[in-house]
């Protein structure tokens, strides 16, 4: 994907590590062999691995695996449609919106199998993905946008439209660079859908939270996070 391609030498920048998340994760896990699914440029499993955690990371762009591996992090290119690493895991997680970029519900659900195939019997997996409600509430095209990101030489402009029943993700980051212009279509997720394909998969126990806190979701959040069980 262009998108991942293009930022994949500044995406600490974009997305620094949030200790919020490494802290659920490592509540959640009930035992220490974790995978990360979409693991970007492998922070957060070497923060988790700083922990004592066995991680392993899958992502389906070379460049971000390249990255990840250049930081220390075990990643491998993966799709989380078909993870062929027959290895049983006590924590899969999913996080930073991957889940939206597939191409339609059924590969959520898809995606949502190969999580549970690859769990051990009382493992967790937790998913975050941005919360749509609050913008698909907004009639025009034009759905609003997430908070602007910055830093001392970067900025990153994050902006939601109505595309053929999906949403289009379009992105603008400016800085000691060349500019970076994207637009990707996204699925708009929902809260409830995604809880109810969990259960329909077989996982038990699921709890939806506002965020990585111990916040029980409400409509207006700005992300969703689920925790189920197998």
């Amino acid at each position: 994907m262009k998108f991942y391609q293009d930022i994949a030498n500044i995406y600490h920048r974009l997305f620094p590590l949030n200790l919020k998340k490494i802290d659920f994760l490592e509540k959640a896990a009930p035992g220490k062999q974790i995978l990360d699914v979409a693991c970007g440029d492998g922070r957060d499993m070497l923060a988790l691995t700083q922990r004592g955690f066995d991680v392993i990371g899958i992502d389906m762009e070379q460049d971000m695996v390249t990255s990840a591996r250049e930081n220390g992090a075990n990643a491998h290119v993966g799709n989380m449609l078909k993870i062929i690493d027959q290895r049983k895991y006590d924590l899969i997680y999913c996080v930073g919106n991957s889940i939206c970029h597939l191409e339609n519900i059924g590969e959520v659900k898809k995606a949502f199998k190969q999580a549970y195939f690859h769990l051990k019997d009382g493992g967790k997996y937790v998913l975050q993905f941005i919360n749509y409600h609050p913008f698909l509430k907004n009639e025009d095209d034009f759905l609003g946008e997430l908070p602007l990101i910055t830093d001392d030489e970067l900025i990153f402009k994050r902006q939601y439209f109505r595309s053929h029943g999906k949403i289009r993700f379009h992105t603008e980051i400016q800085g000691d660079f060349d500019p970076i212009i994207n637009d990707i279509l996204l699925i708009p997720l929902m809260e409830d859908d995604a809880r109810k394909l969990l259960q329909d998969v077989g996982f038990k126990n699921i709890k939806s939270y506002c965020g990585f806190s111990d916040e029980k979701f409400k409509d207006d959040a700005y992300a969703v996070v689920l925790l189920g069980e197998k």
